[in-house]
């Protein structure tokens, strides 16, 4: 829901720098937008909002709000779910309000709890508030990251923030450049998305879970992580159809207190475990909301049946009774989309799955959908991805239980071989083959104790750089800190990162219903018996939701990433333009650009070996930098941004 701008300094800032910046996040925000520009002593503060109209659809629900007598401002992007909650206590303590939506209860729990209130806070959001009263700023992210905030440090002093770094580049003093250490990492294939670093020089990632209070002046005064994942001792000793009860109960509470939305809910329906499990639960009357879910969007593929999940999406929709639509895809709309989907991701991207949540909520926007459900976060939280499998085999061998070790190895191996059987090329859907063989273990098991001995440290050990809310990995279990890492810092920040924007770009709000931080902290508590049983990932999801799916959906085998046929497309539609941007392209320039490599990676593609991840890191890298040569960054992308800037809603204040 919408997008910020704030700038603090000594600098005097002009109305029409802060509506430019502004306006350059109009796609987060068509419904109404706002300025604010007041004095701090000798400093200046300005905060600017595009708003999309999720709650309270009214003009109460308009920003920069103000209350606390007009000395306490806000800009918020996001949602805070258990608003409702929240705003039926705060009346208790006294407060009255004036409109029906949540931004009114931020700030109403600030004005009663102060900083303390991002505890009580249950959502997605990154959010700037001034207050008068004491001179300084709260900035706060949520606790993974799914509404994006970056900063800068302005030349004349000062710090300017935005919930796209576009938005910052329509400042005059701010200037696009090449962040050329984070590009490197890209060209190695290493999306980076968690930490502070970005693609531009000077431009800095806000953290998730952190908060930050700040003097008008610009200085810092803190910058600290406020939250991390409870750490408690696991579940053991728990019947397991308890845990497989109360999973189902916290995961349905959560989808229902994300649905909560004045506008029309759609989900995400991939045919895939996560978004059908959801869907499902959507379903229910159980939730209360119904009615509210028009309908699923998907990505098919009729004519790739190696790579469609159409019948798996047609099962979900004929046992749920929801009506589902596709949404359109072809290598040719990825060509014309492909400068519009790099100006919003504002990097270049590992593969062209991107483009397929992209379509699918420009679809879901042409339906008249503004909020879509989707499945982001199961797979992290529960031990989902087929690598976690070899850890937990792993963890078998380091603990000596050999029995579990084999049962579950063969029980994966020969389910996966069967699925394998029904494909042409099974590959390119999944991988046949999960975690290592028996012997694997034996031969590392036997070395380690010769390690042992040694003194050196032993195989198959993950890395322990101390990092907050993950475990260090001990006793031989090393499941715990890989689901925590991956969550934290690894393959989560990336996605929700996609995902927003992908969303935003159609001026759609995602919500991840397995991100909810309670339903978090309780599945980290969940023993690895239940995530991972009778060569099952994902066990207590499966068994929590087998009876609203159709078995062929519950119960698996294959698991498919939500991915294009990118490398029949590299071969067909999209070869010449591949070829121009690889070949031809600003890529050329790097110095990590290898052509003798790149050339022999072309070759064996085009004969047949799937190599298309290695070509299209060149391929959206080279797309980025045209535009980044071509000064888009600080002029803009024709056709996305408005020709005139809205100055509606806007209020000037001395002081």
């Amino acid at each position: 829901m919408c997008g910020l701008v704030a700038v603090f300094g000594p600098q005097p800032l002009e109305a029409g720098t802060l509506g430019a910046m502004r306006d350059r996040l109009w796609h987060r925000g068509p419904d109404d937008a706002g300025l604010w520009l007041g004095r701090a002593g000798e400093h200046h503060v300005g905060l600017g909002f595009r708003r999309l109209a999720i709650q309270d659809l009214s003009p109460h629900g308009a920003q920069p709000m103000a209350a606390a007598e007009e000395r306490v401002r806000i800009v918020f992007n996001g949602e805070i779910y258990n608003f409702v909650e929240l705003r039926n206590e705060l009346k208790a303590l006294g407060h009255s309000f004036r409109s029906t939506g949540d931004t009114e209860v931020l700030l109403a729990a600030y004005l009663e709890w102060g900083a303390g209130c991002l505890s009580r806070f249950n959502g997605q959001f990154a959010f700037v508030l001034w207050d008068e009263r004491s001179g300084t700023a709260l900035i706060a992210r949520d606790r993974f990251g799914e509404k994006p905030l970056y900063f800068t440090r302005l030349s004349g002093g000062g710090i300017a923030f935005a919930s796209e770094m576009k938005a910052l580049f329509a400042h005059p003093d701010i200037r696009p450049e090449v962040n050329w250490e984070h590009i490197g990492k890209y060209t190695q294939g290493i999306a980076d998305y968690g930490s502070e670093a970005t693609c531009f020089a000077g431009i800095e990632q806000f953290l998730a879970a952190h908060a930050m209070l700040l003097r008008p002046d610009g200085s810092v005064l803190s910058y600290e992580r406020y939250w991390t994942p409870q750490t408690r001792e696991r579940q053991k000793g728990r019947k397991t159809e308890d845990l497989v009860g109360e999973f189902r109960e916290r995961l349905a509470r959560s989808v229902a207190m994300r649905l909560r939305a004045d506008v029309t809910v759609g989900a995400c329906l991939s045919g895939g475990l996560d978004s059908s499990s959801l869907v499902a639960l959507m379903a229910r009357e159980e939730t209360g909301h119904r009615t509210q879910l028009l309908h699923t969007i998907s990505a098919r593929f009729s004519q790739d049946p190696t790579i469609d999940e159409g019948h798996y999406v047609d099962e979900v929709l004929s046992k749920t009774c929801i009506a589902g639509k596709a949404a359109e895809l072809s290598p040719g709309d990825l060509v014309a989309q492909s400068r519009a989907l790099h100006w919003h991701q504002e990097a270049p991207m590992m593969s062209a799955s991107a483009y397929l949540e992209w379509a699918v909520h420009r679809a879901a926007r042409a339906d008249g959908l503004t909020v879509m459900i989707d499945g982001q976060g199961s797979d992290e939280l529960l031990a989902g991805y087929s690598y976690y499998f070899a850890i937990r085999q792993n963890d078998w061998m380091n603990t000596g239980q050999w029995a579990p070790l084999a049962w579950n190895t063969w029980l994966m191996s020969s389910r996966l071989k069967r699925e394998a059987a029904k494909y042409e090329d099974a590959a390119r859907r999944f991988s046949p083959q999960a975690g290592k063989p028996i012997s694997f273990y034996l031969r590392t098991a036997l070395a380690n104790q010769w390690r042992q001995m040694r003194g050196q440290p032993l195989l198959e050990q993950p890395l322990q750089a101390p990092k907050p809310g993950v475990p260090a990995p001990g006793g031989g279990n090393y499941l715990g800190y890989y689901v925590a890492n991956g969550l934290l810092y690894a393959t989560m920040p990336n996605q929700l990162v996609v995902s927003d924007r992908n969303g935003m770009a159609s001026s759609v709000e995602t919500r991840f219903p397995f991100l909810d931080h309670d339903f978090v902290d309780w599945c980290l508590g969940l023993p690895e018996e239940v995530l991972i049983r009778g060569g099952w990932l994902k066990w207590i999801l499966r068994k929590a939701l087998s009876t609203d799916l159709p078995p062929s959906v519950a119960w698996r085998v294959d698991k498919v990433g939500f991915q294009a046929p990118q490398d029949a497309w590299l071969r067909g539609e999209l070869k010449d333009w591949a070829y121009h941007l690889l070949f031809e392209g600003p890529c050329t320039q790097l110095e990590q650009y290898d052509r003798a490599a790149l050339d022999a990676i072309w070759a064996r593609h085009q004969a047949g070996e799937d190599l298309s991840w290695s070509l299209w890191i060149w391929i959206s890298l080279s797309e980025w930098l045209a535009m980044t040569q071509e000064g888009v960054w600080s002029a803009g992308l024709a056709g996305r941004q408005p020709s005139v800037g809205s100055v509606a809603n806007m209020v000037q204040a001395a002081g």
